[in-house]
């Protein structure tokens, strides 16, 4: 009966060292990270169907411009879109925006948050071009106030552009484009610092103490089966 105990005893203390190694290395850090920045990073809201985020921004000024819904493969492509244009280099984007703490984001530690505050096709109504070939776009979009970091990304043909606002007040946004059609305002925000996940030497650690657990069992059960 005793042997079979400490045979139990072995099983379950080797089961546990098999089960912490991978699961502890495997862990995640938080968000999506975009790579080459070392930032941690997260794209929210950006689930929301097309006629939602279409409808999270109408146009400021009459019958100006008119705001209508992009296609499903354009809103699928939007976290793809923010990793590219904004997550890659947060630092020149941050200096861009004149955000001093999102450019230094990398060495801070936070974590920062793309939100996709609305998207849609912007089209010319009763809008004309200045003399230098822009629109000058004012927008109301739910959920921005004065003094938010805010980006605007372009859809122009194949490619997505960044446009760097002239102005972000209370519920509006505006900025200049040559041309329009699918446009997204994208609110980027900062958290605290990132705790990192366990790994390396205090892993290392985790797996030293396991193994010896399971070596002082495995000795006092030799020397008694022994006997």
């Amino acid at each position: 009966m005793i042997k079979k105990k400490l045979i139990t005893v072995l099983t379950i203390a080797s089961v546990f060292v098999a089960s912490v190694m991978p699961v502890t290395a495997a862990s995640p850090s938080t968000g999506n990270n975009s790579g080459d920045t070392g930032v941690t990073t997260e794209v929210t809201n950006s689930g929301a169907d097309t006629a939602t985020l279409a409808a999270s921004m109408t146009a400021d000024g009459g019958n100006l411009y008119n705001v209508s819904a992009v296609d499903q493969g354009t809103k699928d492509s939007i976290v793809s879109v923010i990793q590219a244009l904004l997550f890659k280099d947060i630092n020149a984007v941050g200096n861009a925006l004149g955000n001093s703490a999102l450019a230094a984001a990398k060495s801070s530690g936070q974590k920062v948050t793309a939100y996709v505050a609305a998207l849609g096709n912007v089209t010319p109504d009763q809008a004309t071009k200045d003399a230098d070939g822009f629109y000058t776009v004012t927008l109301k979009v739910n959920g921005i106030k004065a003094g938010d970091t805010v980006a605007v990304l372009h859809k122009a043909g194949d490619n997505w552009e960044t446009i760097m606002p002239s102005n972000v007040g209370n519920g509006t946004v505006t900025f200049k484009t040559k041309s329009l059609s699918p446009i997204a305002v994208i609110k980027l925000s900062l958290t605290g610092a990132v705790s990192a996940p366990q790994t390396g030497s205090d892993m290392f650690a985790v797996y030293v103490i396991a193994l010896m657990g399971v070596a002082g069992v495995a000795y006092c059960g030799k020397k008694y089966l022994s006997k």
